[in-house]
C-alpha cells in the first residue's frame, strides 16, 4: 500500500480524532484498510471520517465484508460523494444497460483476466470488446498490455460493488457456473499441451490464471473440482505448494464422484504430493486407490505410472 494513502487516512482521521494512534500496529491496520479500499482517495476519506465511532480494527474487519462501514458523508457533500457506493452508482448509471450487465458479469472474475475470459462470462463475444473499452474509459476496469496479450483488472472495491448488484441466488450460481466452465476448459487445454511436450509453457499459462483457477475450485461442483485438480496439480508440484495442493485434492476427492481418468489422476496427484510432508501411509493409500482406478479404466500407462511411484515409495 502506498505511503501516501496511509498518510491521507491519518491526516483526515486526526482532524476528527487528534489522538488517532500511529504506532506500528495501528499503521499496519490503516494499511489494511487502505488496501481494501484500493487506495482510492474518496474511499479513504470516507473511512477516515468514521474514526469517531468505529475503531481501526473494527473498520478493517468490516471492510472485509463490504463497504457499508463507510456510511454517509456530511450533509454538505454532493449526493454522489456521500459514499463510495453512491459514486459508483453514478458511474454505473453512465453506462448502457448492456455495459451495466457486463460490469456485473465481470465481477465474478478475480485478479486480472483476458478478453476471452470476459467473453465467457458474458456468454457471447458480441459487444464485449466495445463493452470492456467503455468500462476502461469510465475507470471501472484497468487495462495493461502484458506482452502476451492484454489483461484487464477490476479494483476490489469496484468488484464488490458490482457483485452486490446481483439480485438473485440463481443469477449468482449461473455466473459461477460459467466461470468454472471456462477455467476448467482452460486448465484442461493446458494439461493437454503439457502431455505434448511443452511443460514450461503450460505452467506459465496456469500461473497466469492462478487466481481464477482458485476461484473455480472454491465454487465448482464436485466433478469440476476433481477435473481441475487433475489438470492443475503439476503447478502445485513444481512451485512447491504442497499444502495448498493437498488441501484442494482432499476436498475434491472427499466428495463421491464416479471413477474417471480425472479422478484417477487426482488420486495419483494426492499420492505424489503426500510424499513430501513424509505422509508415506497417506501416499500409499492414495496411490493404491489410483491403481485400482487405472485398472478399472483399462489404462496401462496410468497403471505403470502409479506402480512406479509405489516402487519408489517402498524404497524410502
Amino acid at each position: 500500500v502506498a505511503t501516501s494513502a496511509v498518510r491521507l487516512f491519518l491526516e483526515r482521521a486526526r482532524l476528527l480524532r487528534p489522538d488517532t494512534a500511529s504506532d506500528t500496529v495501528a499503521l499496519r491496520t490503516v494499511a489494511r484498510v487502505c488496501a481494501r479500499l484500493d487506495g482510492i482517495p474518496l474511499a479513504i476519506e470516507l473511512a477516515a471520517s468514521r474514526v469517531r465511532s468505529v475503531s481501526l480494527d473494527e473498520m478493517a474487519r468490516r471492510l472485509e465484508d463490504g463497504l457499508s462501514v463507510l456510511g454517509r458523508g456530511g450533509a454538505d457533500r454532493a449526493t454522489r460523494h456521500r459514499t463510495l457506493e453512491a459514486a459508483m452508482e453514478w458511474s454505473r448509471d453512465l453506462l448502457s444497460a448492456t455495459e451495466q450487465r457486463l460490469l456485473t458479469e465481470l465481477s465474478f472474475l478475480v485478479g486480472d483476466f483476458s478478453l476471452e475470459a470476459a467473453e465467457a462470462l458474458h456468454g457471447t463475444r458480441d459487444g464485449v470488446l466495445e463493452g470492456v473499452g467503455q468500462l476502461v474509459e469510465h475507470s471501472l476496469l484497468q487495462f495493461r498490455d502484458s506482452g502476451s496479450g492484454g489483461r484487464y483488472r477490476m479494483l476490489e472495491t469496484v468488484r464488490r460493488f458490482a457483485r452486490s448488484q446481483v439480485r438473485t441466488e440463481a443469477e449468482t450460481e449461473r455466473l459461477r457456473a460459467r466461470h468454472a466452465r471456462y477455467f476448467l476448459g482452460y486448465a484442461e487445454d493446458a494439461a493437454r499441451g503439457r502431455d505434448t511436450g511443452f511443460p514450461g509453457e503450460v505452467l506459465l499459462h496456469l500461473e497466469r490464471e492462478r487466481e481464477n483457477l482458485g476461484e473455480a475450485l472454491a465454487h465448482g461442483d464436485p466433478e469440476t473440482r476433481v477435473r481441475l485438480c487433475a489438470a492443475v496439480w503439476p503447478l502445485w508440484f513444481t512451485r512447491g505448494e504442497v499444502s495448498q495442493g493437498l488441501r484442494w485434492l482432499r476436498i475434491a476427492l472427499g466428495a463421491p464422484t464416479p471413477i474417471s481418468p480425472a479422478r484417477a489422476t487426482a488420486l495419483y496427484a494426492a499420492g505424489s504430493l503426500s510424499i513430501f510432508p513424509s505422509d508415506h501411509e497417506g501416499a500409499r493409500r492414495y496411490l493404491r486407490e489410483a491403481l485400482d482406478a487405472e485398472r478399472a479404466l483399462g489404462n496401462p500407462f496410468g497403471e505403470v505410472r502409479v506402480l512406479n511411484s509405489l516402487a519408489v515409495l517402498s524404497i524410502e
